[in-house]
């Protein structure tokens, strides 16, 4: 084995475990967070972190033609999770999903009751 096919090995093998651990605290966010808008903010991380990492060690470690397929849906993926994510956090508001108790502020409420943002303090000093 040369020492390039080594290091191809070593890095595929990496983002493997990379991709692995990121998706594994998505799971554990998903699991752990209080409502459904936070709970899509570690799904969404899981998508754009964790499986470009393991799409990248599949395509170090796979023959050229699935490398460069596992690289196109990388580019899908990346494409078109945060429009997906922002769709459905849109109509999860518009749904009415409660926030919990800790979110400060929720601008698109105020858009939606006419306030305008730049008129009010961001964070309210206590």
């Amino acid at each position: 084995m040369s020492a390039l096919a080594f290091v191809r090995d070593l890095a595929g093998v990496a983002l493997l475990a990379g991709g692995v651990f990121t998706t594994a605290l998505g799971v554990f966010g998903l699991y752990r967070m209080p409502d459904c808008f936070t709970r899509m903010h570690a799904c969404s991380k899981v998508v754009t972190l964790g499986a470009p990492m393991l799409l990248l060690g599949v395509a170090l470690l796979s023959p050229l033609e699935i490398g460069l397929r596992a690289i196109a849906v990388m580019a899908f993926t990346f494409l078109t999770t945060p429009v997906s994510v922002f769709v459905t956090a849109r109509a999860a508001h518009r749904r009415r999903e409660p926030m919990t108790a800790r979110t400060v502020i929720d601008e698109l409420e105020a858009l939606r009751r006419g306030d305008r943002a730049g008129d009010r303090e961001p964070y309210p000093i206590d």
